[in-house]
């Protein structure tokens, strides 16, 4: 019974709430934009939610295989201040250039997404 309050003084609660956020806030936007795009009076809503889907998989995606493998390197190296600020630094060096790349693409490539992405009307 002792380890376990040990172990519950001894985690790691700040990288915890900082994960738990990352993951709370883009579920509480997706909830309102879904929301609010149910309340068009035209099918297009449903048309611009479907698109959104898929360029959100894309960023999930990019998500999963770079901001969750960050925050278990920075847990292994917690006890080194100097160490965590150059994982830190580099970590969003990375990720930010990632996700600008991908959002540049997403950006100039938007009309022969929707394209793909079988859109009827296109203006």
């Amino acid at each position: 019974m002792k380890s376990i309050f040990q172990s519950i003084k001894t985690f790691n609660w700040r990288l915890w709430l900082v994960i738990a956020i990352t993951l709370f806030v883009p579920s509480l936007y997706k909830t309102l934009r879904i929301y609010f795009l149910g309340d068009m009076p035209n099918e297009w809503g449903v048309n611009i939610a479907s698109q959104l889907s898929w360029v959100n998989l894309i960023y999930e995606i990019l998500e999963e295989g770079l901001i969750l493998p960050m925050f278990f390197l920075l847990g292994k190296s917690f006890n080194s201040k100097e160490e965590i600020e150059n994982k830190t630094r580099v970590g969003l060096i990375i990720s930010g250039s990632m996700y600008a790349v991908l959002s540049a693409l997403i950006f100039a490539l938007a009309k022969p997404l929707c394209n793909l992405m079988a859109s009827n009307s296109l203006q």
